[in-house]
Parts: C-alpha cells; sequence; structure tokens
C-alpha cells in the first residue's frame, strides 16, 4: 500500500496489487509537498509503515502552453503559462535560434528573464524566417526545457538590382538581372516587360532560376523601355 500526504492535509493512498519495489504517483499538484510512506502485505496482514520520505512537486511550464506566435510581419511573441501562480520561479533560461530561410542565415542567443513574466516579444525579426526557442524555468528542482518554433511570414521583395542590356541584334536583345537585396521569402517567379512609343507592350513570365531572356522579334533602330520585378 502507498499512501501521500499533501502539504495542505489531504491524504491518499493506493493498493499496488501485486509485489512490485517501485510505484509512480500520477496527478500530483504543483507548488506541493507530499509525505509518502508505505506498507507490505502478506497473507499475515498489513506490516508497519516505512520511514517517511518527502517528494517536492516543483512549478512547471503547462503541457502545450509554450508557444510561438508570429502574427505582425517582422513580430515573433512566445507566451506560456506556470501549472501554479502560488510559486513562481525565480528566473527563466531562454535560448534562441533565428535561420532567415531566404539568405540561409543563422545565428543563437541566449538570455536571462524574470520569473513573474509569462511572455517576450522579438521585433525586427527577418521575413521567412524559421525562429526556434527554448525555455528553461530556473531556481526548481527539475529544470524542464519547452520548445517551440514557427516561420515568420513571408513579405514582397525588395526591387530587382542590375538589370543590364548584355547583347543586341537588329531585331532581338538580351537582358540580364540580379536578385534583389532583399528577397524576403521564396522566389516564385519574373515579370519581364518592354515597349516603346507605338508599341501596347509586352510581357512575359520566367521561372525562378532565370536570370537572363532574349527579347526577339523587335523592331530595328528602336529605344524600348525594359522592367523587371520579382514574385
Amino acid at each position: 500500500m502507498i499512501h501521500w500526504q499533501d502539504s495542505e492535509g489531504g491524504s491518499f493512498n493506493i493498493s499496488t496489487g501485486e509485489a512490485v519495489d517501485s510505484f509512480t504517483i500520477s496527478d500530483l499538484t504543483a507548488c506541493m509537498t507530499y509525505a509518502v510512506f508505505v506498507q507490505a502485505h502478506t497473507g499475515g496482514g498489513w506490516g508497519s509503515e516505512s520511514d517517511t520520505d518527502e517528494a517536492v512537486i516543483t512549478n512547471y511550464v503547462t503541457e502545450s502552453s509554450f508557444k510561438c506566435q508570429s502574427q505582425e510581419a517582422r513580430k515573433v511573441e512566445l507566451t506560456w503559462r506556470m501549472a501554479s501562480p502560488d510559486c513562481p520561479v525565480s528566473r527563466y533560461s531562454l535560448v534562441w535560434e533565428t535561420d532567415v530561410l531566404w539568405l540561409h542565415q543563422n545565428s543563437s542567443n541566449a538570455t536571462t528573464i524574470s520569473g513573474s513574466d509569462t511572455s517576450v516579444t522579438f521585433t525586427n525579426v527577418e521575413p521567412f524566417t524559421l525562429f526556434a526557442a527554448h525555455l528553461t524555468p530556473k531556481g526548481v528542482h527539475d529544470e524542464i526545457e519547452e520548445y517551440c518554433s514557427i516561420i515568420t511570414p513571408q513579405e514582397e521583395p525588395s526591387k530587382p538590382t542590375g538589370l543590364e542590356v548584355v547583347n543586341t541584334t537588329i531585331t532581338t536583345a538580351t537582358v540580364s538581372w540580379s536578385l534583389p537585396e532583399h528577397l524576403n521569402g521564396v522566389l516564385d517567379q519574373w515579370h519581364l516587360t518592354w515597349s516603346w512609343k507605338n508599341d501596347s507592350g509586352n510581357e512575359t513570365c520566367l521561372v525562378a532560376s532565370e536570370l537572363q531572356y532574349t527579347i526577339e522579334d523587335l523592331v530595328p533602330d528602336t529605344t524600348y523601355l525594359v522592367t523587371i520585378k520579382v514574385r
């Protein structure tokens, strides 16, 4: 028979129904101290109670409450909830890693925050970034790390760079360009247009891997306006 009593006077017990030398008591309350003792049973009845030992159930971040959220552009908010408000932790250790997916640029940082906090906000986070955080309550017996992650939303890219004509013939012009300085997401396609004063304009969409295109069937001795946009 396993007996336990909480620090508020509650008393509980359970019979294992078989000979065991260990048992896990579940669903205990955070911020509570339990006095635990056992008794053995034989065909002759119950024996004497064992010596008493104490189990201190420390506070902890409740399951699935630690969340990474990005509801605004370039902002990540971390929120969590402790199992009990009665014994706040002294502090938290927070470690976070970022991977700017369109830049393939990684970084890692760490800080300590107040034990009274249940949220923290990061600003100026690059678009399309994998943000992963590890939160560990400190000053408790069992320092259990919680984890969450999120990918921040994509944004419109800045304008492409380096657009230039690299070759011309009587009726063709080959143009090339480079990636925008800030891609801010997954490059989807290019939109190329060309026109002249008596022409309503022409356009084509190009796959993301193309950085050069030859425009054909142009009018000789004519100046064309060429533009490139990225999606």
